[in-house]
Order: C-alpha cells, then structure tokens, then sequence
C-alpha cells in the first residue's frame, strides 16, 4: 500500500488489523454505529466503489 499524506487509514496501526488480504485490510471501527462495526478498506487509493477492481470489490464484499 502506497502511503498518501492526506489519508487517515494509512497510518492505522497493523496491531488493531483484525483481516487483511491483497486486496483490503478491515479493523474495528474507533466510533461504531452497531457492535462489531468494522471498517474495510481497500489498500488501493481510489476516490469511490466505481474506481474499484473487480478483484478489489469481490475481496470487499466477501
């Protein structure tokens, strides 16, 4: 994953990783809206779901 200075995932600490692949890596949410709140991030920058791979989508919905 390439860091950019203006993205707050970038800097998430690898201990609070609870899932991680080529693709996406997931980690408890800091602020959950429900119990068991995860936040899935994709480790390419992109600006929405349609900038996405194919590949990318399928690791984020799985």
């Amino acid at each position: 994953m390439r860091s950019q200075a203006n993205c707050p995932f970038c800097s998430i600490d690898a201990a609070s990783i609870v899932f991680a692949d080529e693709f996406i890596f997931a980690f408890w949410d800091g602020y959950p809206v429900s119990a068991g709140h995860l936040l899935i991030v994709p480790r390419r920058h992109v600006a929405d779901w349609g900038d996405l791979e194919e590949q990318e989508r399928a690791a984020v919905t799985s």
